[in-house]
């Protein structure tokens, strides 16, 4: 066991060191777009980089969120969308999305885009985007690895507070707890869909149609994997490098 925590150890001391060499000489802060499957441990990078680093995360899927919760005329247009299990119009994600980049960029925050994109017109949209405001030397495309499995049990497990937006594992919770945040101390819950059977289906669905993606971004920009089955401060010494480097 003691051997095995070594060698772990010992090959994230590698992906340190070759973090910091393939980034040394980048000097603005990094933007990040994650390109992962559900459950693989975006929710702990992007909240440690939020209030670690003073980043802004951007997903559609929490502004669509906040729209319908807010009853505006989008959300009002969107909601019966949602509620079927539809898919949005891609041109009014791509509208959201720009209006939300630009906001976030011209106010200076370094962004964590999430869940997006998901299609090769998505990706051509971001790409655009990019080329168009001068950011492709500052985008670095992350993806984290950790066996399918694993990320089943994590969504079907998965509690969110709905004022913060972290996540937490119910299984750090005892059976008869009320889940509480500790952040806001808002009430946990899970979110609709979080069934491990939907969680196996959005798991296949990643590695048929979007996972591939990550082939397309390694043509021109900087491509990163890394492991997510380690402790959480190794996970974190992982984030400082590829942050501060």
């Amino acid at each position: 066991m003691a051997q095995k925590s070594a060698e772990s150890w010992s090959i994230m001391q590698s992906l340190l060191f070759f973090i910091l060499f393939f980034l040394q000489t980048s000097c603005a802060r990094t933007h990040f777009v994650l390109i992962s499957a559900p459950g693989s441990g975006k929710g702990t990078f992007s909240q440690y980089c939020v209030r670690t680093y003073g980043y802004v995360q951007i997903c559609p899927g929490d502004i669509f969120r906040d729209h319908i919760r807010a009853k505006t005329p989008l959300g009002c247009r969107i909601k019966p969308i949602v509620e079927r299990g539809e898919y949005i119009d891609e041109e009014i994600v791509f509208e959201v999305m720009s209006a939300k980049l630009t906001e976030a960029l011209e106010a200076g925050h370094s962004l964590i885009i999430d869940g997006f994109p998901r299609t090769n017109d998505s990706f051509d949209f971001l790409e655009r985007y990019f080329y168009e405001h001068a950011h492709d030397d500052t985008i670095i495309f992350l993806q984290f690895l950790v066996p399918d499995e694993i990320c089943v049990q994590r969504i079907a497990n998965r509690l969110i507070c709905p004022s913060c937006a972290t996540v937490f594992s119910a299984r750090s919770f005892a059976p008869h707890d009320d889940p509480i945040c500790s952040y806001c101390g808002d009430q946990l819950s899970m979110r609709l869909g979080d069934s491990a059977d939907i969680a196996r289906s959005r798991v296949l669905h990643f590695h048929k149609d979007v996972e591939p993606l990550m082939d397309r971004a390694a043509e021109h920009y900087r491509v990163c994997k890394i492991s997510t089955e380690c402790t959480y401060e190794e996970l974190t010494n992982v984030y400082d490098a590829l942050i501060n480097a």
